[in-house]
């Protein structure tokens, strides 16, 4: 997965063929989808917690007597950071 990251931050006409077979995308809406994703996610492959907060309340308002847990409990980035010492 980073290394696709990597991919697609680094050439998005390398990308785009795949958006729109794989990923069912419009041609006409690729550069929206693209400059979204590119938007999420940080260069280093994570995504910031800012920006996962709304998913998360909304998956734990379908379970209402699920207790808040902060955000960063969550998120276990350890496996990405050891991927990205060996990739390059």
């Amino acid at each position: 997965m980073y290394r696709a990251l990597t991919i697609m931050k680094a050439d998005r006409n390398r990308i785009k063929p795949v958006f729109e077979k794989r990923l069912d995308v419009r041609a006409e809406n690729f550069d929206a989808i693209y400059d979204d994703a590119m938007r999420v996610f940080l260069p280093s492959g994570e995504i910031d917690l800012a920006d996962l907060a709304a998913p998360y309340e909304d998956a734990r308002s379908q379970a209402p007597t699920a207790p808040p847990v902060p955000l960063a409990s969550v998120v276990d980035y350890s496996i990405l950071q050891e991927v990205r010492k060996t990739v390059r």
